[in-house]
């Protein structure tokens, strides 16, 4: 009978032991998570700025570019990982920078296209910045960028063929 008690005294002991490396574990996936959030949030308010809509500091065309493409991409429907890794491969051939710098654009794109009113809005707001600091011919190639990135989620919705025109209007490429 003491060796059935001891069998199960030693089950009972590696049963506490597991449940505790579960809850130890839970708590790091917790804390993790927690760590996670507090670092997009520190970006985001650094992206903000002093209390000025994130999207008016924008200077630099390629994340002007960037957040143009999240959000006709992401209009109506989120982001596939094809989608993703297309545009960031085509960000990273069109902007001359690493695969880390492109990711990069493309993550802060997306937060400054989930802060705009509506995606015409913010093709308004930051065509002008596109406009400005990029040739034609760059132009030209971004919107056959956000074309093809379009092209691999299937046929672009009614909301994503109006940005589409709207964005051809602010970069001065249609007549």
């Amino acid at each position: 009978m003491h060796i059935i008690l001891g069998i199960l005294a030693a089950v009972i002991a590696v049963a506490f032991l597991l449940y505790r490396i579960y809850i130890a574990v839970q708590i790091g996936r917790g804390v993790a998570r927690s760590a996670s959030k507090a670092g997009q949030y520190v970006r985001r308010r650094r992206l903000l700025g002093r209390n000025r809509k994130a999207f008016e500091q924008v200077e630099d065309p390629r994340t002007a570019a960037a957040a143009i493409l999240a959000s006709i991409v992401e209009a109506g429907r989120a982001l596939t990982k094809e989608q993703e890794s297309h545009a960031t491969a085509a960000m990273k051939d069109s902007f001359v920078v690493d695969r880390q710098q492109a990711e990069n654009f493309l993550s802060e794109g997306r937060w400054l296209a989930r802060d705009a009113a509506n995606t015409i809005a913010l093709v308004n707001r930051l065509g002008p910045v596109i406009v400005e600091k990029t040739t034609p011919d760059e132009r030209r190639a971004f919107v056959a960028l956000v074309e093809d990135t379009l092209g691999i989620g299937g046929p672009p919705t009614d909301l994503q063929t109006d940005a589409l025109g709207v964005l051809r209007q602010r970069l001065q490429l249609v007549n």
